[in-house]
């Protein structure tokens, strides 16, 4: 789960990229029903992205701020854990894509997968 709140008046066309850390794989809803948040009917997310992607190595949302009410939104997919170990949790980014100077990263951080087949 992202929320992406806009600090600076006025809105945009925003890219939000969040890179999935090894170890881990995108339920792509269109393609597996297990990714389908209907069952995270709490989670108040934003209507419709102009464009997202579900790729192996990240998830990727295009947003036209320009229609929305909000200066907060909350983007969500679900992953799950595909080999155990240790691994490095990249950095999500947010960036207005025509104003490169408004942009953000989230912090990043390590986080382990146990092996509970044992």
């Amino acid at each position: 789960m992202l929320t992406i709140t806009r600090e600076r008046p006025g809105k945009g066309r925003t890219l939000v990229v969040d890179r999935l850390p090894a170890g881990l794989v995108i339920d792509n809803p269109r393609l597996v029903r297990s990714g389908d948040i209907g069952a995270l009917d709490w989670l108040a997310t934003i209507d419709t992205p102009e464009h997202v992607e579900f790729r192996d190595d990240r998830f990727v949302a295009a947003i036209d701020e320009t229609t929305m009410n909000a200066d907060t939104y909350t983007l969500a997919y679900l992953a799950r854990a595909s080999v155990p170990g240790s691994f490095a949790h990249p950095a999500a980014s947010v960036e207005d894509m025509y104003r490169p100077d408004l942009a953000a990263r989230t912090g990043a951080g390590r986080f382990d997968v146990l092996d509970t087949a044992r």
